[in-house]
């Protein structure tokens, strides 16, 4: 059987930074913006076993703009489910 993947969309909810005494994480770009969102294990699960990841953001003004990820998703979302035990794998 051949044809397209199936596509998947996902709404993500955003959380509050993490109380931590300090950034969780450093900054990519000094311009840039960090968000976080709320996923639980089913969704990380899913994302993770996911061929391509993409996120599209929209601004106040309504306007949409896409990110798509520069390395293996699956690879670094597993590993770092592993790292923290949340999978069986």
């Amino acid at each position: 059987m051949t044809g397209k993947p199936a596509i998947f969309m996902l709404e993500l909810s955003l959380m509050e930074a993490p109380k931590l005494g300090r950034e969780p994480y450093r900054a990519v770009a000094s311009w840039g913006q960090t968000a976080y969102f709320d996923l639980d294990v089913a969704t990380l699960r899913r994302m993770a076993a996911s061929g391509k990841l993409e996120l599209d953001v929209r601004a106040a003004d309504g306007s949409t703009t896409s990110f798509t990820p520069t390395v293996d998703t699956r690879t670094v979302l597993t590993k770092y489910m592993k790292d923290r035990g949340i999978t069986g794998d």
